[in-house]
């Protein structure tokens, strides 16, 4: 079925695990009763839940900006569908099939506009942002990776280390894991994120709507370069890019944590 393709990313929008996250594993079962097997993206477990409790995320970065948009949306389209039921005139099953089929697309016309729409304004947002000011986003106890040959001639091209000091309005320092040297001077254009190995290492978040909190890193997907994370304090879980996030080898992370 279209939407439920292993890998995607799934809303449960009813059931015992109604308003969690899921990636789809396989789907089977006949035609009139198929199920989907889900991991869960809160913690990895793995059930099987009915497919007509399940909903596609269209969108996953607008899920990320809206978290539980996909369960809003299944919920108004049931409250629609249980008030049409309710109300009108009894018609011929036909007429009434293809009338509903009309509000539907309607429906899912407007939510694809609204879908693009978001899209486009965070686009927008972004390029503002990003024309306006410098993106400092580097932290303390975070671990980067050098990668800008300049930087002592190419010597140091490709080694991890963790973030000392950003004292510096444009620049910090970098404790290099393989030699303990500290490298002074450095810019944000000369190194990137480094991700854990393993899953429930603790992360910080040094881009976008979460910028600045801290959580565990969920799962990753080294070809397409997107981490799935769960914060700390209210333990949303949600799906970004490498770039928006770094292992964190600060003091530990707790359930209760919020950030900085």
């Amino acid at each position: 079925p279209s939407g439920f393709q292993a890998g995607a990313l799934v809303a449960i929008t009813a059931g015992a695990h109604k308003g969690l996250y899921g990636k789809v594993v396989s789907v089977g079962g006949i035609e009139s009763s198929q199920r989907a097997l889900l991991r869960l993206t809160n913690n990895g477990e793995q059930l099987q839940v009915p497919l007509e409790q399940l909903e596609p995320v269209r969108d996953v970065q607008l899920e990320r900006q809206r978290h539980g948009f996909t369960h809003e949306q299944a919920a108004k389209r049931s409250a629609s569908d249980a008030e049409l039921g309710r109300g009108g005139e009894v018609r011929d099953g036909s007429e009434d099939g293809r009338d509903e089929q009309k509000k539907r697309q309607k429906h899912e016309h407007k939510e694809h506009k609204e879908h693009k729409k978001h899209k486009k304004e965070h686009k927008r947002e972004h390029k503002e942002k990003s024309r306006s000011q410098p993106s400092m986003w580097v932290r303390e106890h975070i671990r980067v990776r050098i990668v800008d040959k300049r930087v002592r001639a190419g010597a140091l091209y490709n080694k991890k280390g963790v973030v000392e000091d950003v004292s510096g309005a444009n620049s910090f320092s970098v404790r290099l894991d393989e030699t303990r040297q500290l490298v002074e001077g450095l810019c944000v254009d000369a190194v990137e994120t480094v991700l854990p190995k393993t899953a429930g290492a603790a992360v910080m978040i040094v881009g976008g709507m979460h910028r600045l909190r801290r959580g565990r890193l969920l799962e990753r997907d080294a070809k397409k370069a997107r981490a799935m994370v769960q914060l700390a304090g209210d333990m949303a879980v949600f799906e970004c890019s490498y770039d928006d996030v770094a292992e964190w080898v600060g003091e530990a992370v707790d359930d209760d944590d919020d950030g900085f």
